[in-house]
């Protein structure tokens, strides 16, 4: 009798260790599930991001832009500095290295009604030099990420000797936009100057995100040969030369290709992770992702935690206390 009372007594208590330690994996299942869910407000912060550089010569960045492991939100945001030529300016370009970046990449919403924080302005140079033996050359731009398209180009293209035709990849269209014909002795200066068709003429490329493009460059007809062998040529005969005077590159969080989508779908890489932020869809197309910006009343950046801080003007306008971002410092209205 004792043997079976001492046996129903080890039941009992068996029963009531696996009940205590189920209790406690439920505890940890509830826990994990919190975890889980303050994950998606995990991102990057002023603080995580304290030792990542923030300007190259004198433009400045921001997050999710950045320099270096752990700078950026992945690899279509990353810069590179180059200044290894001691007696030139540091140069900021995207990751493709072609593509220059010529002014401060605004990141921050700082209230004004028209920003330049969906836009970079680059520039592009490319030089070809010329051989009697061909006839045909060509240049090509790719966007350096799925995340940038081309929103407006304006080219100078110098030369002589040649029909210019733009190849537009998006729509498979190849169109001759100008001819390039020149006097014997005009200079590189001149034709700059009036950009009219004689060694210079301008090309201009607008559309819905363009995302890739091509320059070709036809000899139209063969005095470009006999001025090549002339002893007072224009240096014009030499090169061709295609430079942006301006340009701007659009630029999404593209992940998802919407507000609705990115929230649902993709919340724990979702881009607005600052309190006070919102999520504004492209008004381009439809699957050019989305932008983060701050809340009404609220400054600063909305792709890092903490970043949307209250300023409704520039006496208490947190921005002040980060000099990259002074210039968009405004009064709301």
């Amino acid at each position: 009798m004792a043997k079976l009372m001492n046996r129903s007594v080890e039941g009992v208590m068996i029963q009531l260790l696996l009940l205590a330690l189920l209790g406690t994996q439920s505890v940890l299942l509830a826990s994990s599930v919190v975890l889980a869910a303050a994950g998606q407000q995990q991102g990057p912060s002023a603080a995580t991001l304290g030792s990542c550089p923030t300007s190259c010569g004198n433009l400045t960045f921001d997050y999710p832009f950045g320099i270096g492991a752990g700078c950026f939100r992945n690899l279509d945001f990353e810069l590179i500095c180059n200044d290894s030529v001691p007696v030139r300016s540091p140069v900021l370009s995207l990751r493709d290295g072609i593509t220059r970046v010529t002014y401060n990449i605004v990141t921050a919403d700082a209230g004004a009604r028209y920003d330049d924080s969906g836009e970079i302005d680059i520039a592009l140079t490319y030089t070809i030099p010329i051989t009697s033996s061909v006839d045909v050359y060509n240049i090509s731009w790719s966007s350096p990420g799925k995340s940038f398209a081309l929103s407006y180009a304006w080219f100078n293209v110098t030369g002589c000797g040649f029909d210019v035709y733009l190849d537009d990849r998006d729509t498979n269209t190849m169109v001759r936009r100008c001819t390039l014909t020149c006097p014997e002795q005009i200079t590189e200066a001149v034709a700059r100057q009036n950009c009219n068709g004689t060694g210079c003429c301008p090309i201009n490329l607008e559309g819905n995100l363009i995302r890739a493009f091509g320059l070709n460059f036809v000899r139209h007809n063969q005095s470009s040969v006999v001025h090549q062998v002339q002893p007072n040529r224009s240096s014009l005969w030499d090169y061709i030369n295609a430079t942006t005077l301006y340009a701007d590159l659009s630029w999404n969080i593209i992940d998802q290709p919407s507000c609705a989508s990115a929230k649902e779908n993709n919340i724990t890489n979702y881009a607005c992770v600052a309190n006070n932020s919102r999520c504004i869809d492209n008004e381009e197309s439809l699957d050019f992702g989305y932008s983060c910006r701050c809340n009404p009343s609220y400054v600063g950046n909305p792709y890092i935690l903490g970043g949307c801080l209250k300023g409704t003007g520039t006496q208490n306008c947190i921005i002040k206390k980060n000099p990259q971002y002074q210039q968009l410092c405004v009064r709301r209205s």
